[in-house]
């Protein structure tokens, strides 16, 4: 979907569709800058702090990202005596790497005995001001190095110094011959506690050495179908609270649904940005500090999406405080379905209207293309029907020649990859992956396609409406 240099440089035009393919990219995986737009990314020099914060977002993702026990079992060694690895489960990665650092530092404290210069109650409480003396960092390193390496006798020469400048330095030397080559740090970065610097020097240790052992439980045999359930329930987790993080609602830091959603406060701060002034804050505590206090912001957050038209028929707020998965996703798959369509709204359109206007965009286009009869229709899932839409919206943003039949699973695959890349290179912003479309998940390929729509409405809003449209007051 990206346009690349063919023997000359790109044009403008050229440039302003690969960054909108990229920035539209970055915030379905949570990664977007508010306030930041294709433009000012094509003149970046100019505009430095957006696009500085767009790479440490995509920096932190890279390095952050993979740190969780559904990708690193062996993470569950870091659980303290008789502690639930669910608990483990909901930290955020910040939370995660402190819980090893200070895990590699009681390690060495109770295999060393005999040491007096660290004590023994040492510990650290953030990745920042408590690193800055690089002790923290030597006795990790220490404990992580590969044995007989020449790490570990750099680690120990570390331990041994008294001086700060030099601890550091053999720190970062022991880093080296561990062989921590995702990312660059130097003295002065660790000595004046540099956040991000130190964030990202500790998860690049972490990523390249972590040592723990895989101490996870194996899992449990389970069907193809079950597997692919969980998975798909995952994604959409994850799609969800990309959306939220999207919304400029201060969301950004959301790590798990069901927990962070388990106050009522994040539903209630969603409906009253989807229906403003249904929310009655003086009502909401936003800092409960208890269950009860928790089941009576969701028992209001029920209330008040019963009364903007959600379905929430079979759950209530003691469910969502307890957060039972299925009801979670189903709150809120539900608010992002309703921002989707709120411009139908406005149209006096529906869910009809919309899957007309698609049958009726791809005729004008290819005649021979069938109907797509619902959002579940199977022949969604070839991804043919998307590419061939997308190319009767936005004809720049998708080549007719890479569009493949989508008889075989591969072809298929590809296809919906190509299809979500060239919706977001047509300026939709999107949170269906392309397992998604494969899959014929209806929740999510009504959104893609609302936010299709959107964009075509968004194009042409100068122009005529053309007759052979549907339009609001055709039923």
């Amino acid at each position: 979907a990206l346009n690349l240099p063919q023997g000359r440089p790109l044009g403008s035009d050229a440039k302003l569709q690969n960054q909108t393919l990229c920035l539209n990219a970055v915030t379905a995986v949570g990664c977007g800058v508010q306030g930041l737009s294709p433009r000012q990314l094509v003149d970046a020099p100019s505009h430095q702090q957006g696009t500085l914060q767009l790479v440490w977002n995509l920096t932190r993702s890279a390095l952050l990202g993979p740190i969780k026990t559904s990708k690193m079992p062996q993470l569950n060694g870091l659980c303290l005596v008789g502690e639930d690895p669910a608990v483990l489960a909901k930290y955020r990665p910040e939370q995660v790497l402190l819980r090893w650092v200070n895990h590699h530092i009681r390690g060495y404290l109770e295999a060393s005995p005999e040491q007096a210069s660290v004590p023994r109650t040492f510990r650290v409480t953030n990745l920042h001001a408590d690193l800055a003396d690089g002790l923290a960092l030597s006795i990790v390193l220490h404990q992580v190095a590969p044995r007989r390496s020449a790490a570990v006798g750099v680690s120990e020469a570390a331990l041994a110094s008294s001086s700060a400048d030099e601890r550091v330095r053999l720190a970062i030397e022991a880093a080296e011959l561990c062989g921590v080559e995702m990312f660059e740090v130097d003295a002065a970065d660790v000595l004046e506690a540099r956040p991000r610097m130190l964030l990202a020097f500790v998860a690049a240790i972490f990523r390249t050495c972590p040592g723990l052992d895989a101490q996870a439980e194996p899992e449990a045999p389970a069907s193809k179908r079950g597997r692919r359930g969980n998975r798909s329930q995952e994604r959409e987790e994850a799609a969800l609270r990309m959306w939220m993080a999207s919304l400029g609602l201060g969301l950004e830091s959301l790590s798990s649904l069901y927990e962070d959603c388990r106050t009522g406060v994040v539903f209630l701060r969603l409906l009253d940005f989807l229906r403003p002034g249904a929310v009655d804050w003086s009502r909401v505590l936003l800092e409960p500090r208890s269950i009860y206090e928790r089941v009576q912001n969701c028992n209001r957050a029920v209330s008040v999406a019963r009364q903007v038209g959600l379905v929430v028929a079979g759950f209530s707020g003691k469910d969502l405080a307890d957060g039972i998965s299925m009801y979670i996703l189903s709150m809120a798959s539900q608010l992002m379905r309703t921002h989707a369509c709120q411009f139908l709204e406005a149209l006096g359109m529906g869910d009809a209207d919309m899957l007309e206007w698609a049958n009726c965009q791809i005729k004008r286009h290819d005649e021979a293309m069938p109907n797509l009869r619902n959002f579940a229709d199977p022949q969604i899932r070839t991804g043919v029907f998307l590419l061939k839409l997308l190319r009767s919206v936005a004809p720049e943003c998708a080549r007719e020649e890479l569009i493949l039949s989508g008889t075989t699973e591969e072809e298929r695959a590809q296809n919906a990859r190509y299809a979500i890349s060239c919706a977001h290179k047509a300026g939709c912003t999107v949170f269906a992956t392309w397992e998604d479309v494969v899959e014929g998940r209806p929740r999510m390929m009504l959104c893609l396609l609302a936010a299709i729509m959107a964009e075509d409405l968004r194009r042409h809003a100068a122009e005529p409406v053309d007759k052979d449209l549907p339009t609001p007051n055709q039923s």
